[in-house]
């Protein structure tokens, strides 16, 4: 599995987190995401 799809996985995963999280924990996947979101952008080669 190459590391684009693996990346498009874990942002499902974390969404799905989201969803049932509150509070501090929301905060923290938050940024998490953020951090694969920016990953995924340079290796798909889209600039901001």
């Amino acid at each position: 599995m190459d590391e684009v799809t693996r990346l498009k996985k874990e942002l499902k995963k974390l969404e799905l987190k989201f969803e049932k999280a509150g509070g501090v924990r929301k905060k923290r996947l938050l940024k998490k995401a953020e951090v694969f979101e920016k990953r995924l952008k340079t290796l798909t080669g889209e600039e901001e």
